[in-house]
């Protein structure tokens, strides 16, 4: 495993796949399940190399996609060094690759 994000809902993890946007505040990615709105839910970066980054964010929007949903969300600026943490580490795995989206499943 080189690198892997997580959503954790309800003690249940679903990988992340297809990193379409990161920001400091927030995250657009693909999910095999539907989210409804304001749903608050953890989000887990992992690499082998690394200590685990767990934040929790709320999720913004869901959109139905071509074999997934479409799904944003917001970082809770409670914490916003860890926060802060996560962005950097997505960025540093995205920034590897030439393309603007990463899949980390």
């Amino acid at each position: 495993m080189e690198a892997r994000c997580l959503l954790r809902l309800n003690h249940h993890d679903y990988a992340v796949s297809r990193i379409t946007h990161v920001c400091p505040l927030g995250l657009e990615f693909g999910l095999p399940v539907r989210l409804n709105t304001d749903t608050t839910t953890t989000l887990v970066f992992t690499h082998r190399s690394e200590d685990d980054i767990s934040i929790k964010a709320r999720v913004t929007h869901c959109t139905p996609c071509a074999v997934s949903w479409a799904i944003r969300v917001r970082f809770y600026p409670h914490d916003r060094d860890t926060n802060m943490l996560f962005y950097m580490a997505i960025r540093k795995y995205i920034d590897a690759f030439d393309h603007q989206s990463a899949d980390v499943s």
